[in-house]
């Protein structure tokens, strides 16, 4: 685990045999329709490309070909998706056709039914039915630091910096990536006092983050899957903290 510190300035997408994986581009047999996987990027975005094993929260609109809607999390009040690129969670279409795209990135899947739920269709979806996605990345781990936190120090603080075997307070307010509250010592109506190295947080990242803190210091602390409150689903929680004592 490594702990960065900077200044601050769905059911349908589930593949049928879960846990297949494929490197390959898999082409549809011959039938009237599309025949192969396309991809469009409607907005680029930025940073590093998705390549398999990193992870990623989608936003997503998924039609038929005659425009009907089968499933969407686009408005604001659902969570986005989560999808480790390449897998084998989610349809071929999708391990093969996130593959390049960037964060903030906006694409547009036609997928193929070879790639997507195959001659047998599920729920919504007909047999042999080709599908088109619009889907945008909103948040990206890549692969080799998904065990990483992330520190971006927002005020600065003075004294002395908080160890491990410290007691210290604590304000906090704690989102996920989606803006839903997690929890808050303004809601539970009393900063938070532990004693740094005992795990004694739900959290159990956020003691790593707040190591090196001074009194009066605020950071911005995110934390990966795993590493936050315990969640019915994989998420990366953000948690601003100011630091009011040492003892």
């Amino acid at each position: 685990m490594r702990v960065h510190v900077a200044w601050f300035g769905l059911f349908v997408l589930m593949a049928a045999g879960c846990g297949s994986k494929s490197k390959e581009q898999v082409t549809a047999p011959t039938k009237p329709g599309l025949q192969k996987l396309e991809t469009k990027d409607s907005k680029v975005g930025t940073g590093a490309a998705v390549a398999e094993g990193d992870h990623v929260w989608v936003r997503y609109t998924g039609k038929l070909a005659d425009g009907s809607v089968f499933d969407s999390n686009a408005e604001q009040s659902k969570p986005p998706f989560h999808v480790q690129v390449g897998a084998g969670g989610v349809i071929k279409g999708w391990d093969q056709g996130l593959v390049g795209i960037k964060l903030g990135g906006k694409r547009n899947l036609s997928v193929p039914f070879a790639l997507g739920y195959g001659p047998a269709g599920s729920g919504k979806i007909p047999p042999m039915s080709d599908l088109f996605f619009e889907l945008e990345v909103i948040h990206m781990i890549k692969a080799d630091e998904i065990n990483d936190i992330t520190v971006k120090i927002i005020k600065e603080g003075s004294g002395r910096a908080a160890k491990v075997g410290d007691t210290v307070t604590i304000d906090y307010d704690g989102k996920n990536i989606d803006g839903e509250e997690i929890d808050s010592s303004k809601t539970q109506g009393k900063p938070a006092v532990f004693t740094i190295g005992k795990q004694e947080l739900l959290a159990n990242g956020l003691e790593d983050g707040i190591v090196g803190m001074k009194i009066g210091e605020k950071r911005s602390i995110t934390l990966p899957p795993g590493m936050g409150q315990p969640t019915s689903r994989p998420t990366i929680q953000i948690f601003e903290v100011t630091l009011k004592s040492i003892k």
